[in-house]
């Protein structure tokens, strides 16, 4: 247990052993778990059989290129001047990489966590301090998530499993003249892979501790030679739970499904078209919920357990709410009450690339996604029912862009320009029990809410990058939106059913413009230097979850990000040192503010309430002393504090929820030659962030840190397979990855990341 949590330790073969390998029977899932990996095993076997007359070279001393897109475009990590993290397709195999919540936890001065609000798919992403902790459908995200150049609007569904992906890259700052709204802390830029014309693919097999199978594989066949190909590519992910609720419910167990499909035309050499299609599936138990504290002599739990004793008649749950129901352990806990996710999203899109000339390249991307999520959530983990929530949110979008990017003036000038257009439909039924049993005492403060909302905006932006001479080079943007939001809304007593808010319609609109200025210094071909200026925005919204009379919406929030940083590479390649520092002058943040109501409820508005300044920076190395030795490390410091409040609840000083000071990452991988055999490689992976409040009033009762340590050793054929021993969270560390607070009621509740696990994997290339 970590210094501070004061709580008793459950024996980890009950808690977590329980599902263990001994004294628990083989599921369905176990067979075909070991029936796969078995398969592949023989294939390894049999190559091993056939021992080479030379070992499989080890890795080379030289580090290799990076290529990432954060400027639209593909070009050398070191040559773009933009604060960027990238993890290649070996980066995330090597690292144990198994969602977007790992690659936050590898990365300096970014948090990908589940939202303590809904299903354990629904992501937030903060960077740099900015981001959205509530995934409701008013609110936007603060961090934009792409996939293959299509904008994600809804963080629900955004936390997904690592696909056949080819990198995935985590842009720090303001995006906002390339990639548009809502990317005022940055972006989450994900490329997955694209057919080819040669006929292969890959099949990967793991299984792990609570019966955890892991398979995911890609198939790639050419059509007609040369012109049209196809790759068909999928994952699923099943696991057992490892926490357990007093009703005998297992939760955290794992239960996903994806697929993609894509065809690519390539007609001519000019001329290249990619269709895609995809499909995934999500049904969840959530991650586990304990309490932090109960506080029996708090306003609403004195009430419930004196009215609770005089009529028990009335009380649907437990007539009592007090220490007797604290958690045991961060994985058992006396929850009654449903926490289940599920998620169908599915979403195809078009992307047509023509190269007019050497000089000027139009390239078109068109997409419609659709997704349906139902969550339900017992919010107290307590046999008292104080707050329950289910949730369902239908969703779907379709979007635009036309691009238009070339070089002139004989090559003096890089630039893009273009526009967006943007339409997202989306409706979300919320009933949230509070304190129902009192109803009759104090009034029905449970809530029916339906509502829904309509998004159109358009963006026109185009930057530019001139080259005034081999060294010194100047980059300007400028993106201007437009957006306009409808909010239907009817929200009711959930027993009684008197109206709240009257059904209504409220419309709003924003037009903000994003700029960007940049100057880069290269002094050799090794070095570059650059210093930036740059403009976000977050989009406004409308209050989705107040419960009282009164429409609130509220404002966009802004950020004038100054930033300074280097890129560069030494001692012939073997080590890389990119590092970048940060002052954001933010503005009318979107706070998330939870307050009680007189009436026994409690109540969650977004207002824009305050403004911070927050500095930083982040240093982050790549090295290769010696042949087969990779070290690799990074460091970001975060100081994120609120400078001004105008909500008593959020004092000035203050820290930005989801902001920890320091988050530090360490890794070392060793490989070496088999003879007549192949490579063995040898990873540790060390990741840190220190003290986290997820929640902007700093409640130190759900605060904690996080630390993971992992370990993973692979053999490697030139044959094409590969067979590894695996451990994540090595010292089973008791990692909050959430939390609630409400004082009101008397309880704090903690939401927990993944204990221990361990297990084997094949990986079979052909």
């Amino acid at each position: 247990m970590k210094k501070g949590a004061s709580r008793r330790i459950v024996r980890e073969r009950v808690f977590l052993g329980g599902y263990n390998m001994g004294g628990k029977q083989m599921n369905k899932h176990s067979y075909t778990a070991l029936a796969t990996i078995l398969g592949l095993t023989g294939i390894v076997l049999g190559d091993m059989n056939s021992a080479y007359a030379e070992p499989v070279a080890a890795a080379s001393v030289a580090l290799e290129e990076v290529v990432v897109s954060a400027r639209r475009k593909e070009e050398n990590l070191q040559k773009v001047p933009v604060s960027v993290v990238a993890f290649t397709e070996k980066d995330l195999r090597k690292n144990l990489i198994s969602n977007l919540q790992d690659v936050g936890a590898q990365s300096a001065n970014v948090m990908i966590m589940p939202s303590s609000n809904a299903g354990a798919s629904a992501a937030s992403i903060y960077i740099r301090g900015i981001g959205q902790f509530d995934e409701i459908v008013t609110t936007d995200p603060g961090v934009g998530v792409y996939i293959d150049g299509v904008y994600f609007a809804r963080t629900t569904g955004a936390l997904l499993n690592i696909g056949d992906f080819q990198r995935v890259e985590v842009l720090r700052g303001p995006q906002g003249t390339l990639f548009g709204k809502n990317t005022i802390g940055g972006a989450v830029n994900i490329t997955t892979k694209k057919p080819g014309h040669e006929l292969g693919g890959y099949i990967d097999a793991s299984y792990g501790r609570f019966d955890r199978i892991d398979v995911k594989g890609a198939f790639n066949m050419p059509i007609i030679a040369d012109t049209l190909s196809a790759r068909v590519s999928a994952s699923s992910v099943n696991a057992d739970g490892f926490a357990r609720q007093a009703n005998g419910v297992d939760t955290g167990n794992k239960d996903t499904q994806g697929i993609r499909g894509q065809l690519r035309w390539t007609p001519s050499a000019n001329v290249d078209v990619v269709l895609s299609a995809d499909k995934s599936r999500i049904d969840e138990r959530l991650e586990p919920r304990s309490t932090s504290y109960i506080d029996p002599t708090a306003p609403i739990a004195a009430a419930f357990n004196f009215l609770g004793s005089m009529f028990p008649e009335f009380f649907e749950g437990a007539p009592d709410f007090g220490p007797q129901y604290f958690s045991p352990s961060p994985y058992s806990n006396y929850a009654t009450g449903e926490n289940t996710n599920k998620l169908d999203a599915w979403g195809t899109s078009l992307h047509v690339t023509w190269q007019l000339n050497e000089d000027i390249t139009l390239t078109s991307i068109t997409s419609y996604r659709s997704q349906e999520s139902r969550s339900a959530l017992d919010g107290d983990a307590t046999p008292a029912i104080f707050i329950q929530f289910n949730e369902d949110i239908d969703q779907n979008q379709f979007s635009h862009e036309a691009q238009v990017k070339g070089v002139s003036f004989d090559g003096k000038l890089d630039w893009v320009t273009g526009v967006i257009y943007f339409h997202e439909d989306a409706d979300m039924v919320t009933d949230s029990f509070q304190v129902p049993d009192l109803r009759f005492f104090i009034g029905d403060t449970s809530r029916h809410d339906i509502q829904g909302i309509k998004n159109n905006s358009i963006g026109l932006f185009a930057e530019g990058t001139y080259h005034m001479t081999d060294q010194f080079s100047a980059t300007l943007g400028l993106r201007y939106t437009y957006e306009k939001k409808k909010w239907t809304h009817d929200l009711r007593q959930q027993y009684f059913g008197a109206s709240l808010i009257p059904p209504g319609t409220e419309t709003e609109s924003w037009n903000p413009v994003t700029p960007k200025v940049g100057l880069q210094y290269r002094p050799t071909e090794d070095v570059m230097t650059y210093v930036s200026l740059s403009r976000g925005f977050r989009s406004g919204g409308f209050n989705g979850r107040a419960n009282t009379a009164g429409v609130q919406s509220f404002d966009p929030e802004f950020v004038w990000t100054y930033e300074a940083g280097f890129k560069s590479q030494w001692f012939d390649n073997t080590l890389r040192l990119n590092g970048a520092a940060f002052y954001n002058d933010y503005r009318d943040l979107q706070i998330l503010v939870v307050t009680a109501t007189p009436e026994g409820g409690f109540e969650i508005f977004t207002r824009n309430a305050a403004k911070a300044k927050t500095q930083g920076f982040e240093l982050e190395m790549l090295a290769a002393p010696v042949e087969g030795l990779e070290l690799s490390g990074s460091v970001g410091y975060l100081d994120a504090k609120i400078k001004k409040s105008e909500s008593p609840a959020i004092p000035a000083g203050n820290r930005l929820q989801m902001s920890p000071k320091w988050s530090v990452n360490l890794g070392a991988q060793y490989t070496v030659p088999i003879e007549s055999f192949g490579n063995a490689s040898f990873r540790v992976d060390w990741a840190h962030k220190s003290k986290i409040y997820y929640n902007a009033e700093n409640s130190d009762a759900i605060a904690d840190d996080f630390s993971s340590l992992n370990a993973r050793i692979s053999f490697l054929s030139e044959k094409g397979w590969e067979l590894a021993g695996f451990v994540t969270n090595l010292t089973n560390a008791h990692n909050a990855v959430g939390g609630f607070d409400a004082p009101a009621f008397g309880f704090g509740i903690q939401q927990w990341g993944r204990p221990r696990e361990y297990g084997v994997s094949v990986r079979v290339e052909f």
